[in-house]
């Protein structure tokens, strides 16, 4: 009988599994290489869940645009004509003879393109330069051309449309395209609701800029969260909005193991537990609830923390530890569950034997 549970103990080791046992876990991370030597397998740290563990283990990381992009002056004050315009000039006249009205009409109204050279053609003017001045300098101009043509002509200047003074919103926003860039200026968020918002928790949502040869991405959450990172837009911006849905994995001894979806902004090892439907009573070792957290950086190994719920304060623990995109939540099985599988394994078939 002796020599049964033995072979019985030892064959335990090739039963199915859910992953690692709670032993396992704890050797690797005691028999981790030493800096310098050969690593056979992918190292961690352990460590344990206590009061003492730093805010900056427990929190989110935050993102953040640049000090360049945050600093850049945005685009405001009187626009300039630029290559590309479509300008609406009306032209009045006083008198019986007219140098582009029709008879009985006062006003003429013409539109006039900025071509790629930056010039204009005015009827009986020809080309004038337009692009880098603003709407009232090129105005004067105009006026100083028609002078001696018609008798006291004046001339207004509107925009009619200008792709080189608007910003682009791409993505999952309910109305993309060109939005047009007022001339008092416009911040990031006043942008994204011109382009009628996002549909999704925002911290759930990325935000990349393009300007230029720069590709940068902020959490629309940390976007929300100060005035530093709603940078003013500035002409031929692109910003595209990103809906990813934050899935979190749970394995291990769990009712329901899987990937899953909290839908509140900080989610705690127990908001994970709780949508898992909780830890299974007959296989885990409540001494064995880790997260398993990749290294940002290439030169830290990764860390393994974790909550022994045998603990009274570990009912505060679970609470105050935060987890982060990308965590895996798992649960090791107790000591007894592969040799409970084994004994069933073996003496159930006997059982059925004995009914015949």
């Amino acid at each position: 009988m002796v020599m049964l549970v033995a072979a019985m103990t030892a064959g335990c080791s090739i039963l199915p599994a859910t992953g690692p046992s709670y032993h396992a876990v704890i050797h690797e991370a005691e028999n981790a290489p030493k800096p310098g030597e050969k690593v056979p397998t992918l190292s961690y740290d352990l460590v344990p869940i206590t009061q003492k563990l730093s805010s900056g283990v427990t929190n989110i990381p935050r993102t953040g645009f640049s000090n360049q992009i945050v600093r850049a002056r945005g685009y405001y004050g009187a626009p300039l004509v630029a290559v590309g315009d479509t300008l609406q000039m009306t032209f009045w006249e006083t008198g019986d003879i007219r140098l582009l009205a029709d008879a009985g009409q006062r006003a003429t109204q013409i539109d006039l393109v900025v071509d790629a050279d930056g010039y204009i053609v005015a009827p009986f003017v020809g080309r004038i330069q337009a692009s880098g001045l603003t709407q009232e300098a090129l105005r004067q101009n105009l006026m100083q051309a028609y002078e001696g043509q018609s008798i006291n002509p004046e001339v207004t200047l509107s925009l009619r449309k200008s792709d080189a003074r608007t910003a682009s919103v791409l993505g999952d926003v309910r109305s993309d395209g060109r939005i047009p860039l007022p001339t008092r200026g416009i911040r990031l968020l006043d942008l994204l609701a011109a382009a009628g918002g996002v549909n999704a928790p925002d911290w759930e949502v990325k935000v990349q800029l393009r300007r230029g040869g720069r590709n940068e991405t902020v959490r629309l959450s940390d976007i929300l969260r100060g005035s530093r990172n709603n940078i003013r837009v500035e002409p031929q911006d692109v910003v595209y909005v990103t809906h990813e849905p934050r899935v979190f994995s749970v394995f291990g001894a769990v009712a329901k193991p899987g990937g899953i979806s909290v839908p509140t902004r900080e989610v705690s090892i127990f908001d994970l537990l709780s949508a898992a439907g909780g830890l299974k009573d007959s296989q885990a070792e409540p001494s064995a609830v880790f997260i398993y957290r990749d290294s940002r950086s290439a030169h830290r190994r990764p860390t393994v923390y974790q909550l022994d719920l045998r603990k009274p304060d570990s009912m505060f623990l679970g609470h105050r530890f935060k987890v982060r995109p990308n965590d895996v939540l798992y649960v090791g099985t107790a000591d007894g569950v592969s040799l409970n599988k084994m004994f069933e394994l073996v003496f159930k078939p006997l059982s059925a034997v004995r009914k015949l």
